[in-house]
């Protein structure tokens, strides 16, 4: 991945509206952006339940499976 695109951190909380935050990430991405990704647990609860997408617990896994829903270039997106 460049390191020449925009470092974008993106803060997901516990709050109603995480569908957003993940297409947010899409087109973040798809415009070529790198992503730090802060996800707090209670954000993890409210993707569950609002989307059909499943965080895994740790955070290289997380990399792993934002990197795969975004389809992003391997180092894109850090957790």
């Amino acid at each position: 991945m460049s390191e020449s695109g925009p470092l974008i951190n993106l803060a997901i909380t516990g709050a109603s509206g995480a569908q957003y935050a993940l297409r947010l990430l899409q087109c973040l991405v798809a415009q070529g952006c790198r992503v730090n990704v802060m996800v707090s647990r209670a954000a993890q609860v409210v993707i569950a339940t609002e989307t059909e997408f499943r965080l895994p617990g740790s955070p290289p896994a997380m990399v792993e499976a934002f990197t795969d829903y975004a389809k992003a270039s391997p180092g894109q997106i850090q957790v």
